[in-house]
């Protein structure tokens, strides 16, 4: 018999996104969504190394969780700002607002 996992929910009470130039510039525009053991990883570090694209500093910021649901699946990151802050996650692409794109991966976006 095999184990029924829970269906993970994108959060639905983040506030709106910053709008201000400065924090528009950090916004991500490419998400790796994968299975869990997927390549996910792998694929974040090779398009680190990327000269058009920043990847987030935190691989799975797993910001569009749902938090109780993060702190179900995943505790010690649910704790971490970029999990549910806007600045703090934003943050993650700090460096990066010339890229042409920025990305991160969170594989509980899939889940």
């Amino acid at each position: 018999m095999m184990a029924s996992m829970s269906k993970i929910e994108f959060a639905s009470d983040i506030p709106p996104a910053p709008s201000d130039a400065a924090s528009r510039a950090l916004m991500p525009n490419l998400f790796v969504i994968g299975a869990s053991k997927s390549g996910s990883s792998a694929l974040h570090s090779y398009l680190r190394v990327h000269p058009e694209i920043r990847m987030s500093s935190e691989k799975e910021p797993c910001f569009f969780v749902e938090q109780t649901q993060l702190e179900e699946a995943w505790p010690i990151m649910a704790r971490q700002p970029c999990s549910q802050d806007w600045a703090a996650y934003l943050d993650l692409w700090r460096g990066g607002e010339g890229a042409r794109w920025r990305g991160e991966g969170s594989v509980y976006y899939s889940q």
